[in-house]
């Protein structure tokens, strides 16, 4: 008599327990250290029976992926309560980097591994999803930093050139952080949030600055 098929539940169980031995094999190792091979043996099954639940390396690296930016969203969400611009920036700032430092692994791969292996996947449900999401809600760094530009008195289109700057000059700090390649691997948090908001406040003075000096637009003449 051959073996039932499995349930729903049974099947969700087991791609459940498949991911969990993938994560933590990832968290142990990278990417580079996560194989069917390896990830069956914490299982406890043979590779093929991997494929029976995903479809690829790929798929699952995918999914974990998504685990990444869905942390990275909550602990945003949650230091983007502030309504004081300087204060949200501030503390959108601290999140970012306190959980990309913690998690440098999925850090890594959300915005290294995806742009690079899923760029010729434009229809992903998945990947999509979150990067939507990404845009919208996981950039309330960049959000942030935008509201403050705009109470400043800037334009909304202005806001976002100078959010953007400064949103990628964060990344591009944690990044680099992360390869030792910034500063020493002993630089505290503090300090990177520091430098960082200071480039922010020098930033947003030199624009003032700017601005201040520009002449004034003429007033167009009155037709006769």
């Amino acid at each position: 008599m051959g073996r039932r098929p499995m349930t729903h539940d049974q099947r969700a169980k087991m791609r459940a327990r498949i991911l969990e031995a993938a994560r933590e094999r990832f968290l142990e190792e990278g990417l580079d250290g996560l194989s069917m091979r390896g990830i069956a043996s914490k299982v406890g099954v043979s590779s093929m029976t991997l494929y029976l639940y995903y479809e690829s390396r790929q798929d699952i690296i995918r999914h974990i992926t998504v685990e990444g930016f869905k942390q990275l969203n909550a602990e945003i969400d949650k230091a983007a309560k502030a309504s004081k611009p300087s204060d949200k920036i501030r503390q959108v700032a601290d999140a970012y980097i306190k959980w990309a430092l913690a998690n440098h692994r999925f850090y890594g791969a959300m915005y290294n591994y995806v742009a690079d292996d899923f760029a010729d996947v434009p229809n992903d449900p998945l990947l999509n999803g979150m990067e939507r999401r990404t845009e919208s809600d996981v950039n309330d760094t960049a959000n942030a930093i935008k509201a403050a530009f705009v109470a400043a008195g800037h334009s909304d289109s202005a806001a976002s050139r100078h959010s953007t700057f400064l949103w990628g000059a964060l990344h591009g700090a944690v990044t680099l952080q992360i390869g030792g390649l910034h500063a020493p691997r002993g630089t505290s948090l503090d300090e990177m949030k520091d430098q960082w908001l200071a480039l922010a406040e020098q930033y947003l003075a030199n624009i003032e600055a700017e601005k201040k000096a520009a002449p004034a637009a003429k007033p167009a003449a009155k037709k006769k």
